[in-house]
């Protein structure tokens, strides 16, 4: 039973397969995982522990750079927004869930503050109104939740 490896070749099962990635680049030879050099003609194929490696060029690597640092900017941004997004939620729901409006309130007043803090470090202007508005409302949620709370404790209300 043969079957067919995608490059045309077909192959028996219990034979070892090899693509094009898998060969010496310079006899062609097929090459067995971990090696550093060719069975048969003696090339180094690479390591990443070989200090004879050929090294990476140097442009190359600082553009890799600069993307990812780039990428790591925005998702800074976009995690600061959605919690600047989130706080201002959790502070307009503080006012409407007794008892769980403490912890929603709190959680509101430290997303919006840390949402604040990263927007202004990034120097983003868009979502610092959320945040600021999520500081604000999560902190009337929590001064409501008191109040609901005395309200409560001085009519002899069950809770």
């Amino acid at each position: 039973m043969c079957y067919n490896t995608g490059s045309g070749r077909t192959a028996v099962p219990g034979i070892e397969m090899y693509s094009s990635s898998n060969l010496c680049h310079q006899c062609g030879a097929p090459l067995s995982a971990g090696l550093a050099n060719c069975r048969n003609c003696g090339a180094q194929v690479g390591t990443v522990f070989s200090e004879e490696a050929v090294q990476p060029d140097a442009a190359k690597t600082t553009h890799r750079r600069k993307v990812a640092e780039h990428i790591d900017h925005y998702q800074i941004v976009e995690k600061a927004r959605d919690r600047a997004n989130n706080s201002l939620i959790l502070g307009l729901a503080s006012f409407f869930c007794p008892g769980a409006g403490f912890i929603m309130g709190s959680v509101a007043v430290y997303f919006g503050y840390s949402a604040l803090q990263k927007l202004k470090a990034c120097n983003v202007e868009e979502g610092r109104g959320y945040a600021m508005a999520g500081v604000v409302t999560g902190s009337f949620g929590l001064l409501a939740q008191v109040f609901y709370t005395l309200y409560v404790i001085r009519s002899g209300l069950p809770i």
